[in-house]
Formats: structure tokens, sequence, C-alpha cells
């Protein structure tokens, strides 16, 4: 063994050794930089370490941030005067969590030679190789939990190898270890060692695929603490209940500060209020007035924004900076759903407007227009006058609307006294309703009939207004504005609401149909004038209510976003015929697909339980209908709701 692990810790090191000591006591995170180079960071009293050492003299950037996803990591130097210095922190953290844990694991990680990923072409990836180190009394399950987690692990297609050595001294090749076996016994700690390919790096430069450490950093993340979470749980009184629990729960500097960049970008423009007309009513006149011959022209607001700045400020967001793969992957999201919104503000008015929005908000595939038809077909309009976008005919008006509405979010109110909602009647959207943020637009030229009511302010307050709330309670400015691809969901929600208080009409479901019929046709290069004669001819809209789900759909030069509507209803649906919870998705405006990561944060004590419920969900009514969705075979049974 080196004269270095025999000399006394630097006092630099003996200082840091004492901080340890002190924060992980009190239960309080420790983050520091250490002596040469490299940190530590524990999120809070663990029973684990993960670490990392530098090799050849200097930090391996690809293995070092395989552990930085982790709860509690050290990335420490190599040189040897400082050995013992290294040593003696990892001692003192163990000696103090031993007063909380009987036991402690240490598994440290090192990359492999580069000579076999070497020899291989240029162009074929090789694929992940692991050997898990260990001394000869390490329980066998617990390498078995590695080993089984590791061999899940895939790169480019390519499954994972896994190998087992055992031997004497577990440590990188030219480097002491951090504890000898004895060592190791006298401070109650199994040590495990994981050598892994460098398939995440030029062989041949050293240079970092980024990617493929991005594919690689979860991976691995989840196997060492499915391996924490084995080692937690034997012989304990309260084990963990998911190895998820035992990621990190801190937050950094460093995703504050990406999503509050992020957050501003953002809030710089509303972009459903850019891509609606201004001149709604005054097209539909002219559009009537020519017998619908010729496509409308319709104006937009200007601008309040310079796309191409906006753009400079979004790519500025450091998110390579942030250490929670989780974290980085949803607020990476957002900033590549954010840059396609810019570009279509920027190509507004244009064919390529389209395009990008095909980009971001999808096509009309064939299983959602089959749908759509068949809900058109099972659903035939009784009376065609009232098979309308907007019930232009209805007794209730924009401002006794407004009043209902805003009576609804009074109640909401005393429940919450922070939920600051407000109802803005305007005259600057076409003669429907909008959520813009916190503020519910109620256009002035509203109307709706007395049993549609209830189901639009719960669709707009209980449901959006109210998932909005939530996200503003929540650590993530994002789960307020929406994450990536929250619109279906949302959108989905809002429309069940409807449903569950009974006022999903057949006209409402048949209009959510022809918005997909009608986005299919703008993407198949149908004009504005042929998808209002579809909808008029063959489907049986009236002229108005045709001219209106035709404008949505061209709107800003063509947009598929109220297909969505449809197409988040039918995954919902799906959602709870596998009898999940509604509870989880009301946390924040999130996208069913990022379900799985959010409850993995709910775990992780980052994402709070919803602040809110919806009002609507306490009706024994409601909660029957709930329950019938379960097992609900047609969209159409929608569009005939219990009474």
């Amino acid at each position: 063994m080196p004269d270095a692990v025999n000399k006394p810790a630097p006092a630099a090191f003996r200082r840091l050794a004492d901080v340890a000591a002190d924060r992980l006591t009190r239960n309080k995170m420790l983050r520091r930089r250490l002596p040469g180079g490299g940190r530590i960071h524990i999120d809070r009293q663990l029973p684990f370490l993960f670490v990392c050492r530098a090799q050849e003299g200097r930090l391996s950037e690809g293995a070092c941030r395989l552990i930085t996803s982790e709860a509690a990591y050290l990335i420490a130097p190599s040189e040897a005067k400082l050995h013992a210095g290294v040593q003696r922190l990892c001692e003192h953290v163990i000696e103090t969590l031993d007063e909380v844990f009987d036991a402690f694991l240490v598994i440290e990680l090192w990359t492999g030679a580069d000579e076999e990923i070497a020899s291989l072409p240029e162009w074929e990836a090789p694929a992940p190789f692991f050997r898990i180190v260990t001394h000869e009394d390490v329980p066998r399950p617990l390498t078995e939990a590695l080993e089984k987690s590791l061999r899940e692990v895939q790169i480019g297609g390519h499954a994972a190898r896994v190998a087992e050595t055992k031997c004497g001294e577990v440590a990188p090749p030219n480097l002491p270890p951090l504890f000898s076996a004895d060592e190791a016994r006298r401070l109650k700690t199994q040590v495990l060692g994981l050598e892994i390919s460098p398939v995440f790096r030029d062989p041949r430069t050293g240079a970092v695929y980024p990617l493929v450490l991005r594919e690689l950093r979860p991976q691995v993340s989840r196997a060492l603490k499915r391996t924490a979470c084995a080692f937690a749980g034997v012989d304990s009184a309260d084990p963990p209940e998911h190895f998820e629990a035992l990621g990190r729960r801190a937050l950094v500097r460093a995703v504050g500060a990406s999503d509050r960049l992020l957050s501003k970008v953002a809030q710089a423009f509303d972009f459903l209020l850019m891509v609606t007309p201004v001149n709604a009513e005054q097209a539909w006149q002219e559009f009537q007035g020519n017998d619908f011959e010729h496509e409308p022209d319709f104006y937009y607001r200007p601008l309040p924004v310079d796309p191409d700045l906006l753009k400079r400020k979004l790519f500025n967001v450091p998110l390579e900076n942030i250490e929670d793969p989780t974290l980085a992957y949803l607020l990476r999201k957002k900033q590549h759903e954010l840059d396609g919104q810019i570009t279509m503000l920027r190509e507004r008015g244009s064919r390529r407007f389209l395009l990008t929005g095909l980009q971001v908000y999808g096509e009309v595939d064939d299983e959602l227009l089959r749908l759509a038809r068949r809900i058109l077909e099972e659903l035939l309009p009784r009376d065609a006058t009232t098979d309308t976008e907007s019930d232009a005919g209805g007794a209730v008006d924009a401002r006794q609307f407004a009043a209902r509405a805003q009576q609804e979010i009074d109640a909401y109110r005393e429940i919450d006294s922070s939920f600051q909602a407000m109802v803005e009647l305007t005259d600057e959207i076409p003669s429907g309703l909008m959520v813009a943020r916190n503020r519910l637009l109620v256009s002035e030229e509203f109307h709706t009939t007395e049993d549609r009511v209830e189901a639009l302010i719960h669709h707009e307050v209980g449901v959006h207004l109210v998932t909005a709330h939530n996200g503003a309670a929540q650590p993530f400015r994002q789960m307020r504005a929406g994450l990536a691809g929250y619109e279906p969901l949302q959108e989905g929600l809002a429309v069940l609401a409807e449903y569950l208080v009974g006022g999903l009409t057949r006209a409402r479901m048949r209009v959510l149909a022809a918005r997909v019929v009608a986005g299919h046709a703008l993407v198949e290069g149908a004009t504005f004038v042929e998808t209002f004669r579809q909808l008029t001819d063959e489907l049986r809209f009236t002229p108005r209510s045709a001219f209106t789900i035709t404008m949505r759909i061209f709107r800003g030069g063509g947009l598929t976003k109220d297909t969505l509507y449809l197409k988040g209803l039918d995954a919902l649906l799906g959602y709870l015929r596998r009898h999940e919870e509604l509870e989880p998705l009301l946390v924040g405006k999130i996208a069913l697909e990022d379900v799985p990561l959010v409850q993995e944060l709910r775990r992780r004590e980052i994402v709070h339980p919803p602040a809110l419920q919806p009002r609507f969900l306490q009706a024994p009514a409601v909660r029957k209908r709930l329950e019938a969705c379960h097992s609900l075979t047609t969209l159409s049974l929608l569009g005939e709701p219990p009474r």
C-alpha cells in the first residue's frame, strides 16, 4: 500500500470532515468542493456513498457524471498526497452516520481500458460492459441486485454484459483502496467496485459522446439506487418503499436557475393568444357575405418579442449543469418545445408555421382519425340548430357566465386563500373562452345554454385554473405554465370534467371529433373552403359551427393543436381503464407520458401532492361516473352522459 495512506490527512480535509460531521448530524445537506478537485454531495442522512476517483492524475468527466445524479456521492482527486484526506473524509462520514444506520454501503466506480473499444470499427457501436469487483465476504444478494439491474442497461439497442470478480482489495487500477477488507469490517461497511467500459467516449481522442452519456446515466443511476435499496432493506425496521425514494431531494442552484430562465422565456409571450385571430367575428360576416366561396383574411396581434433574440435567451439556459437526469430531461423537453413555438411565431401566416407545428403538436394518425369518424357516425345530430361550437343562441350571456365562474373561483379561494385566478371579459378573443395563465378570458360575444354552464366552468376553472394553481405550488415554475406536451392531458381532463358533471353533450363530442377531421384535411392539403364544405356537406355541421372549427384549425397558417382534445381524452380513458388514479394527474400541468417521472419526483419528496382537488370530484354522482370510466369501451358513450 502506498505510503500516502499512512500520512496524516491534510488540514483542509480535516476541516471538511468536521463540517461533514456537523451537517450530517443535523441531517442537513452537505455540498462542498474538495481540495485538489472534485466534490462531495450528501443530500441527507443516507446509508450509502458512491465514489469516483480521478484516474491517471485527472478526473474522467464521463465516469464522474455517472454518479452526480445520486443523493450521496464523492468525486475525489487521485494524487497520492491527498489520498489520506479522502480516506479520512469517507471514514468521518461513515462514523457520523453510524449513529443512524447499522451498516453502510460504498460503491466505487471507475472506467475500464479503452483497448477493447478501440479495436472495433468506427461504425460499430460497442455494447456496454460492467465488471462488479467485491471482497469475498460481500453478501451475494447485494451483488445479485446490482448485476440484475445492470443487465437491463442498453445503449443504442445493445444490451449490457456483466461480469463479477472477487479480490482482496477493491480499487481502480493503480490506486490504493479506500478501505482494506479489515477496515471495511471495522466500519461495518460493504464495499463494491464497478468498472464501466468507456462506451461514452472516443477511445482515440478521449472526447465524450454527450448523447451516449445522457442515455447511459439514468440507467446506471437506476441500478445504483436499486442496489442501495436492496442494501437498506436488509435487516431494516423501516426499509424504503421504493428505490426511487433514495434519490435526491435537495434542489441545487443549477436547477432553480435553469427553471427560472426557461420560465422567463415562456412568460415573454402567450402562444395561444398570439395565434388567435382578433377579427373572428368580422371574418365570419365577410365569409358568409360571399356565400362561403373565398377564404377569409385573419389578423393577429403584433408579436411582443423578437423571436431570434428570444431563442438566444432560450439556448443560453445552461441545462448541461443540471446533475439530476430526470429534471434535466423534463427541462430539456420544455426547451425544445419553446424553441418550436418561437419558430412558429416567427413563421406565423406561412406554410412553414404548419410544418413546424406538426413537430410540436403532431399529426393526425390513422387510429385517431378512425376514432373521430366513428364518433361522428354514432352521434348523428338530432337537431342541426343545436350542433354549434359556441351555442350562440344560448340563454346565458358572457356577463352571466363570468359571474358564475367568479362564484366558483371564490369557492376555491375559501378553501385556499392563495388561489389567485380571475375572470376577465374581453373583446380580443373569438366568441368563446380561453385560459391565459391565471386568467379566464370570456369573450363579450360569448353565449351558451344553461345545461352547458357547469360543464364549461369545471372545464376552465376546475381543471385548467386548479392545475395551474397546483403547479404554482410546486418547486418548478414549468409545472404551472405546463411541462412539454401537457396539452393532451390537460384537455383530456377538462373534457372528462364536462362528462363527470353531466354536461358533455352529443354536439360537444361531435365538435371534438370534427376538429380531428378538419386537422387531417389541413395536413392533407385541403383549403379552408374545402374543409368548411366537408364539415357542412358531409358531416352536417351548421355553417357557423363549421366556420369556427375551420378557423381554429387554419389559424396562424395551420394548427393541429385542437386535435389534442380528442387525442388526450382517448389516452386519459385508456389510463383510467388500467385502474390508475386521477390524483397524480392533478399536481400541475404535466404530460401523461411524464407521469412515471413525476411520480418518481413525488417519491423523492420534490413534487408535492395537489394543493387543491377539483370541487366537482366530491359529488357522489361524479364519483360514480368516474368509476364507470374504468370500463368504458367507446368514447361515443360520453356524448350521452347519465343523469
